[in-house]
């Protein structure tokens, strides 16, 4: 890592234009930021608050979000390149037109968020909470949906292919389609 920053509260145009490679966010608060013509290349962001951020033209490329709060979120505009996200609140997250091929969404509160016209290919949601969510008009290939919690979530539209599903989240997602098991 070439750059650390540690519990650095950053406001409004504080990152505007910014190119950021190999650098560390510690316990970092995003406080009302704009992130506009942002580039963020092998990044590490760990116990940050980036509920209120704002985005425009931004890059994320090969970035870790550890234990990170992005709640409330609006993902349009934004390139998430295989980035990974670990632990964190994404609640309420919008991600609309994004090509998520390869992310990683480990042991995450995705609850109540919209994936709409995503490339969702090779995306692992393992041990994550989608209750609520909403996926549409998304690709879903060689996903893993393993120990997702998967209650309440709409999938419509989507092509799915070859996307790995425990045995509950098989029951759960044929209930939320109107399926019954029978014996």
């Amino acid at each position: 890592m070439e750059s650390v920053y540690k519990r650095k509260t950053y406001s409004e145009n504080d990152l505007v234009g910014s190119d950021n490679t190999n650098t560390k966010y510690l316990s970092c608060v995003f406080d009302n930021t704009l992130l506009r013509f942002s580039v963020f290349n092998r990044c590490i962001f760990e116990n940050c608050d980036l509920t209120k951020v704002s985005f425009k033209t931004t890059i994320f490329s090969d970035c870790i979000f550890d234990n990170c709060k992005l709640n409330w979120l609006n993902f349009v505009d934004v390139e998430l390149s295989k980035c990974q996200f670990r632990d964190s609140l994404l609640e309420s997250v919008n991600f609309e037109n994004m090509n998520l091929k390869g992310a990683v969404f480990q042991g995450c509160n995705l609850s109540s968020s919209y994936f709409t016209k995503c490339n969702l290919t090779d995306t692992s949601f393992e041990n994550s909470v989608l209750e609520k969510a909403v996926i549409q008009n998304c690709k879903l290939v060689n996903s893993s949906l393993l120990g997702a919690n998967l209650s309440q979530v709409i999938i419509s539209n989507c092509k799915i292919s070859a996307t790995k599903l425990d045995l509950k989240g098989f029951i759960t997602l044929g209930q939320n389609q109107g399926y019954k098991l029978e014996d």
